[in-house]
């Protein structure tokens, strides 16, 4: 009798002596060709199903950000975090480098985040290979892969997709480390933790779950090597405490606008996971079924990896400060698309090929459309269309103002991708010091709008709608009563949440200028 990957197991197969269901399969750990099978399937699902149209929605705002940022000196990036994005900064370093060499075509941004998520589904088939077997391994991979949240925030050029992957990654680590419980490979968790901290702290609530597996498989064997698991989280939380001190500072500026969570909250936490309720509820019906058909230990073990980060950011968030986003979680979904598929592939009358075509077809056939609209738009505004529209209309000389800072950065990241010459891009008139300047997303704006805008002839004017409040132009600002006193509206453009309005100066502020 060996212990592996948490796991008491014989020649025969791995169940408890009181635990008298069948386990869905014997574990496998041959490093045979056959092994490597889940961890291909679920990468080449993800790579096809992600990389399907991938550019076809313009960035999103955040991905702006990610855009800005990254696209500052290191010294630069480093004075923003002092302000901003502490949390994040790591990213902004990585992806600083990466269109260094690449560049920053939409493509270029977002293929990391991919790649991220493509290893990191193929990961998810890996540990489901190693905890229950290479079936359960394959159907998890591709059930995870066809979740429309990780083709949503997963592949955006935020941080998703490697909080996703290195969270998976520290879990195979965890087990392998329980496994052999060498310095050498609580060394290595200890690095998985740490880089899924500086991309994510949040994402470090995983590690409660992984303590209890430790405890758990200390229980059976007490072998005293399993408390270095203990010195790993140290030593990952040492390191990790000046970005949380540094983040603190940030958090009412960085999450103030989080709620603290309410009955409905807990409600919608499949539906918010998955950004789409029937798929959630496929998934979570068949990992409680699961219970039935699993070998206890593994069963908890994965419930713990589901349950822990989602328990423990909801009760912070009632108690303390609100840190509970949805996304910050969307690694949970990689236990729980192993637990989906376990009864799946469990032995049954009904063959397993019919039972996992059955679910990946249902699955398929619910989230086809949301997997098509995600890939026309966002949610966000659609800055490319503006900037074709600038293009197309503009003349030299035109000025641009932003009702919506968050815009500004992709909508000159596509002025310069259609084509506009440097005469067609319009000069942005309100700023004092830029975002660069100041170590910040927003710019600081031209004290005296009106004098800033005398003698442009024509504005452009990029912003955000917003559902229940007044139009762009009508809300109480300084900037904009400016524009109203000095400028026509000539045209307007609806883009979705996003609104472009060409302004005519007024033959009187005209002739003042």
């Amino acid at each position: 009798m060996t212990l592996e990957f948490g796991v008491v197991t014989t020649t025969a197969p791995a169940l408890d002596a009181t635990d008298h269901r069948v386990d869905v399969a014997a574990p496998v750990h041959q490093h045979t060709r056959r092994a490597w099978l889940p961890f291909l399937v679920g990468t080449a699902a993800m790579l096809s199903i992600g990389g399907y149209k991938l550019i076809s929605a313009p960035l999103h705002w955040d991905e702006g950000a990610t855009l800005s940022a990254a696209s500052r000196s290191i010294p630069e990036i480093f004075r923003l975090a002092q302000n901003l994005d502490a949390l994040i900064t790591p990213y902004y370093v990585l992806m600083h480098f990466w269109i260094a060499v690449f560049g920053d075509s939409d493509l270029a941004l977002r293929l990391p985040s991919l790649l991220a998520t493509s290893i990191g589904v193929g990961l998810v088939g890996e540990l489901g290979r190693r905890l229950i077997g290479p079936a359960t391994g394959i159907v998890a991979g591709l059930l995870c892969a066809m979740l429309p949240v990780l083709s949503f925030h997963g592949l955006q050029a935020r941080p998703y997709g490697f909080v996703f992957l290195f969270t998976m990654l520290a879990t195979i680590a965890l087990y392998r480390a329980i496994d052999r419980p060498s310095w050498l490979r609580w060394t290595g968790y200890a690095a998985c933790l740490l880089v899924t901290g500086l991309l994510q702290l949040t994402s470090l609530s995983v590690v409660a779950a992984h303590l209890v597996i430790v405890a758990l498989a200390w229980y059976r064997s007490r072998d005293r090597r399993l408390f270095r698991a203990l010195v790993s989280a140290a030593v990952a939380a040492v390191f990790l405490l000046p970005l949380l001190a540094v983040g603190m500072k940030q958090r009412d500026t960085q999450l103030n606008w989080v709620q603290s969570p309410t009955w409905e909250t807990w409600r919608a936490v499949p539906e918010d996971l998955t950004l789409h309720a029937p798929a959630a509820y496929l998934l979570v019906g068949l990992a409680l079924a699961a219970a039935a058909v699993m070998a206890r230990r593994i069963y908890l073990a994965l419930a713990l990896i589901v349950a822990a980060p989602i328990l423990i950011l909801l009760i912070v968030s009632m108690l303390g400060s609100p840190v509970w986003v949805a996304r910050y979680a969307m690694f949970v979904l990689g236990p729980l698309s192993i637990l989906a598929a376990a009864p799946l592939t469990a032995k049954a009358s009904v063959p397993v090929a019919v039972r996992s075509l059955v679910a990946l077809g249902l699955l398929a056939g619910t989230t086809s459309a949301y997997h098509q609209e995600i890939r026309v738009s966002r949610g966000a505004t659609d800055t490319k269309t503006m900037a074709e529209v600038i293009v197309t209309n503009g003349n030299p000389g035109d000025g641009v103002v932003f009702g919506d800072y968050t815009n500004r950065p992709t909508l000159f990241h596509y002025l310069k991708r259609v084509g506009a010459q440097p005469e067609q891009i319009p000069r942005d008139v309100l700023v004092a010091q830029s975002e660069v300047e100041i170590g910040n997303f927003n710019v600081r704006s031209c004290p005296d709008a009106a004098a800033c805008l005398r003698g442009v002839p024509r504005l452009w004017f990029a912003t955000t709608n917003s559902v229940d409040g007044p139009a762009p132009l009508e809300r109480d600002n300084p900037q904009l009563a400016a524009l109203k006193a000095g400028y026509d509206v000539a045209q307007e453009w609806d883009m979705g949440p996003g609104r472009l309005t060409l302004l005519v100066a007024k033959p009187a502020a005209q002739g003042g200028g």
